[in-house]
């Protein structure tokens, strides 16, 4: 006959408490997925509750990403997780058209559930540019470059997702979006995503088509020393290296400006 003992009964609650409260030692232990990149110097965690979904399109992301960015110099290591869902009652109101997709803090990048995976890849793709740059450069670059370069390699992410699935995808701009379409100089000096959805996706649409020509004009390795220039401490006026150290004249510039210009319609 076993004879209780408060005692042991302790010892066996402090030993299971114990147990519960120490750290996992690796995201294989929690169930998650580790993901190596650029030789190890990139690690993603992605966290369980996210399944296959999340880590193929976290891989599909940051593989896009370190195509056209370079790795930090410092291995570093990003969890990736799905945004908890809204509460009901702001979905039940139609609350969630301005939550976030995704976003990237310190060793943290999360976005929005999806159940269609070249989104998903698209939203990973995004975050982890934002994520390589913060961990690269000093500073943010302009907004503009910053969301135009993560919106490119989102688009190239989606396009690889697609691939994977044999689907073809064309990239449209948002609808709407001449009508709030922003001028060169004030694309360039803009410090906010603009004040109604139509407005924020001329923003993005005309960032992306700007950074992509910028890129196509300079090639990668200059393109990254640009983007350094611009992510510096004391950062020069965005046209100022384009001038001086690649020549760029208003012919040129007039030039970008049209290539995120509306279209003009065509005369009947």
């Amino acid at each position: 006959m076993k004879v209780f003992s408060p005692i042991r009964a302790a010892c066996r609650l402090a030993a299971a408490l114990l147990f519960l409260c120490l750290p996992a030692a690796d995201a294989e232990w929690r169930g998650g997925t580790v993901l190596e990149f650029a030789g190890g110097r990139v690690t993603c965690i992605v966290a369980e509750d996210g399944g296959d979904a999340l880590a193929a399109a976290a891989d599909i992301g940051m593989a896009a990403a370190l195509r056209l960015l370079p790795p930090p110099d410092a291995p570093a290591t990003v969890t990736v997780r799905l945004l908890a869902p809204p509460p009901f009652y702001k979905r039940w109101l139609g609350g969630t058209a301005a939550a976030p997709h995704g976003y990237q803090s310190g060793g943290e990048i999360a976005v929005r559930p999806e159940s269609d995976r070249v989104k998903l890849a698209f939203r990973l793709g995004h975050e982890a540019t934002h994520w390589l740059i913060a961990r690269t450069h000093p500073r943010r670059p302009p907004l503009w470059l910053d969301e135009g370069l993560a919106q490119l390699v989102g688009a190239r992410a989606a396009a690889a997702a697609g691939r994977t699935e044999k689907r073809g995808l064309a990239r449209t701009p948002p609808d709407g979006w001449e009508a709030c379409a922003l001028s060169l100089d004030a694309l360039s000096a803009a410090t906010a995503y603009g004040d109604s959805p139509a407005a924020a996706g001329a923003f993005y649409w005309q960032a992306e088509r700007l950074v992509d020509a910028l890129l196509e004009r300079l090639g990668r390795d200059d393109f990254l020393e640009y983007l350094a220039l611009l992510s510096s401490p004391v950062d020069p006026s965005w046209q100022e290296p384009l001038r001086t150290r690649w020549w760029f004249n208003d012919a040129d510039f007039d030039a970008l400006a049209r290539t995120i210009a509306p279209p003009q319609p065509t005369a009947p």
